[in-house]
């Protein structure tokens, strides 16, 4: 027999495949950032728009490991869309597997099939892969070798790794400091206020200082990221917040205030003008592990108003 986790894996790469795939994405909706990294293969891989060495601490910032990637993907395969889907395929086993692992099976299917989430594993996966890779690094945190190459991976990958990574020690510290989980969860909700803040005032700044106006400008890009597009994930993060938990919140708590303080940052980052819809992307499954950690008489509700948010998004989506 197999042992569980043996069992959840292949689990997880048999749904990823179906989700990858079996389903005609391509045929439904234009991946604008899917064609963006078709042509920037094509370019790695003739020699052309090579990106500048970078030494010392701004290597960084210089997504060399992405570039790496890119580049050796026709070698692999034949085909670069086939190249492409399977980095998107890879990605969506750690997230499948993180998921069902927390959340019923069937659920977590479902609910995956949610636009923002589609979008994120074809068409953003530079982000998807970061953020995946710091999950596994948070599965192995007790270790010390193996979370630090991970993180060190996935700032080479996508330098946005740093924003997301300073947000989980600002909310740890919180943590640590509070010694209360009800107050952790609400903190975690206040929290973006001061991000912002920080982006609009220091990060912004840096970037300036060493004349990154493409990344300040991505950064500032405001669209998808309208006030009315936040704030269904404003309402997620503030209902999981002050909502009774159940037994496995404890358990979950790291992730619980992650994706609180997740829904709450797209809003705010709306507020600032800035291009915040990857926040909630990359920790959708967070949400749906947050609402599966409510007391029962608040989970199953919020699964069905997330459910019907689904549906509403996939008839603007499509």
């Amino acid at each position: 027999m197999l042992q569980p986790k043996i069992f959840n894996f292949l689990l997880a790469t048999l749904l990823s495949y179906i989700f990858i795939y079996i389903i005609p994405w391509h045929d439904f909706h234009y991946f604008h950032d899917f064609e963006v990294y078709k042509i920037r293969v094509m370019q790695l891989f003739r020699g052309t728009n090579l990106q500048n060495e970078s030494f010392g601490i701004f290597l960084l910032f210089s997504e060399l490991l992405w570039t790496q990637i890119l580049q050796i993907l026709p070698i692999y395969f034949y085909d670069i869309n086939a190249g492409l889907t399977f980095i998107s395929f890879a990605t969506l086993i750690v997230y499948m597997y993180f998921t069902i692992t927390r959340v019923n099976l069937v659920l977590s299917f479902i609910l995956l099939f949610n636009p923002i989430f589609i979008d994120l594993i074809i068409s953003q996966v530079r982000i998807g892969v970061s953020f995946s890779l710091l999950l596994v690094a948070y599965v192995f945190r007790k270790s010390i070798i193996i979370p630090i190459i991970l993180i060190v991976c996935a700032t080479l990958i996508h330098t946005a790794t740093l924003l997301l990574l300073a947000i989980f020690i600002a909310l740890y510290s919180i943590k640590i400091f509070l010694n209360d989980n009800k107050k952790y969860l609400k903190g975690a909700f206040i929290l973006p206020i001061f991000i912002m803040f920080f982006i609009q005032v220091a990060l912004l700044t840096i970037f300036d200082f060493f004349g990154d106006t493409e990344r300040s400008g991505y950064i500032t890009n405001p669209v998808y990221s309208s006030i009315f597009f936040t704030i269904p994930w404003f309402f997620f993060s503030f209902m999981i917040a002050i909502l009774p938990k159940n037994s496995s919140i404890d358990d979950n708590i790291d992730f619980v205030a992650y994706a609180i303080c997740m829904g709450s940052l797209f809003l705010f980052s709306s507020l600032f003008e800035f291009y915040g819809s990857r926040f909630v992307a990359v920790s959708f499954p967070l949400f749906i592990v947050s609402i599966n950690c409510l007391s029962n008489q608040f989970r199953y509700p919020m699964f069905v108003i997330l459910f019907l948010y689904q549906l509403t998004y996939f008839t603007y989506w499509l």
